[in-house]
């Protein structure tokens, strides 16, 4: 890939890094009434673990879909 506008002259996976620190940085703060809602749903689980993977794969969701939509940006630049 050449080196687009956009991408900084950085590879795909430095770009990806970076988008994805910068979403957790200017994202989270806005879905965090969201995880709040999603821990108290995944609450009534039995087990402690059950509870942090299910917080956990709602968090890494959220990243994978923004990492896809940076993948997308890299792409179109």
């Amino acid at each position: 890939m050449g080196v687009g506008p956009g991408t900084m002259g950085l590879s795909l996976a430095a770009f990806l890094a970076l988008w994805v620190v910068m979403m957790t940085a200017m994202m989270f703060p806005s879905v965090a009434p969201m995880v709040v809602m999603w821990i108290r749903s995944v609450s009534a689980r039995p087990t402690r673990s059950a509870r942090v993977t299910g917080v956990a794969g709602f968090l890494c969701g959220y990243l994978v879909a923004w990492a896809a939509f940076g993948l997308l940006v890299y792409v179109m630049c």
